[in-house]
């Protein structure tokens, strides 16, 4: 699936818990490229996505921060 849609647009986040996918940073701190990333969880209202980034770090980030733009094989 490649689609580019805002994350907070995304309604089916619970689907892709531990699955890569790319998404790219909004806002002042654009990353120069998408990113991989895997969800580790969602939030229960559903506002918040936990990301391990491939540093090793993980955050709890708000959904609209992020263009996610596919989920990786």
């Amino acid at each position: 699936m490649t689609e580019i849609v805002p994350c907070r647009e995304w309604k089916e986040w619970e689907k892709l818990i531990g699955k890569r996918m790319l998404v790219d940073r909004r806002g002042v701190h654009w990353l120069r490229s998408p990113v991989e990333v895997i969800l580790l969880e969602v939030s229960p209202s559903g506002k918040y996505l936990k990301f391990i980034f491939p540093n090793g770090v993980s955050s709890w980030s708000i959904r609209g921060e992020y263009l996610f733009v596919e989920v990786l094989p």
